[in-house]
């Protein structure tokens, strides 16, 4: 392996594994199977993967360290149960959104300083379950969460329709609320991206071609930190070419899964990728 991939693995195995990836405790190469997965063929099963990553090696070129991840199966069936229902994966809503506390000293040992609801969108599913702004968020589903990603992740993972106990406490008292996971309507992502990220958006001409531009950009917003003005072009969203409000929102809508928005302006001859958080 070298140094450079034994760094690399010893970092893998101290850090924790981020949320809805699993690693895999045998070296990946291009074209191997790992024992389960040639276990699986032996048997007669065909096995496709739904979704994989692996660490690449600094200074690597194309080589990777060897270190790979797998998605989850509970969460690759409810994107195949969508998919042979709906024709597509249907994006989940519940306008809550959270934050991370700062951490504590406890002795010699850093810990989170757990999750707060930052913000309740107004007639959301969160502000019908009772959620209000500095609500302590300790779990949800009766998994303990010690992060505001970690949350995010679990709450995109809700399917449109069920509903998530999600314990909360609030001031000195511990509660649990009924948080219902509604189908995210079209029409509602381009006020989500407004909040998001201070951005309105609309659709323009430039010549046959129809595109998104930058309407206007809220004071004080993220978009306004990042230098974005009226008349940028949004080119792409998430590496998807754009060519429209309705492009647009079905790739806004799939920008969720990631927690992130990243955008491809374009102001003359100059184009830049922007990122915005986006839960």
């Amino acid at each position: 392996m070298g140094r450079a991939g034994l760094a690399v693995l010893l970092a893998a195995l101290a850090a924790p594994a981020a949320p809805g990836v699993i690693p895999l405790d045998d070296r990946v190469s291009p074209g191997r199977r790992t024992p389960v997965v040639a276990a699986a063929y032996r048997q007669g099963y065909q096995v496709t993967s739904l979704g994989s990553g692996v660490i690449v090696s600094p200074g690597a070129g194309e080589r990777n360290a060897g270190i790979g991840f797998a998605i989850p199966i509970d969460r690759a069936r409810r994107i195949a149960e969508d998919l042979i229902r709906h024709g597509e994966v249907r994006e989940s809503y519940t306008g809550l959104e959270v934050e991370d506390l700062p951490a504590r000293e406890e002795g010699e040992r850093r810990r989170g300083g757990g999750v707060a609801v930052s913000g309740v969108d107004p007639g959301s599913p969160a502000a019908a379950a009772g959620f209000r702004k500095g609500d302590r968020v300790e779990s949800i589903g009766g998994q303990p969460v010690e992060s505001a990603e970690e949350y995010r992740f679990r709450q995109r993972e809700l399917p449109a329709g069920t509903t998530a106990r999600v314990g909360i406490r609030r001031g000195r008292e511990r509660t649990t609320l009924a948080l219902r996971a509604a189908e995210l309507p079209v029409e509602k992502v381009e006020e989500l991206v407004l909040r998001r990220t201070g951005i309105q958006v609309t659709e323009a001409r430039l010549g046959r071609d129809r595109v998104v531009a930058v309407q206007s950009v809220q004071r004080g917003s993220a978009a306004a930190r990042y230098g974005l003005e009226a008349g940028d072009l949004l080119l792409e969203v998430n590496g998807r070419e754009v060519g429209g409000l309705a492009d647009f929102r079905r790739a806004a809508s799939r920008a969720r899964r990631s927690g992130q928005l990243v955008l491809l302006v374009r102001r003359g001859p100059a184009q830049e990728r922007v990122p915005f958080d986006f839960d």
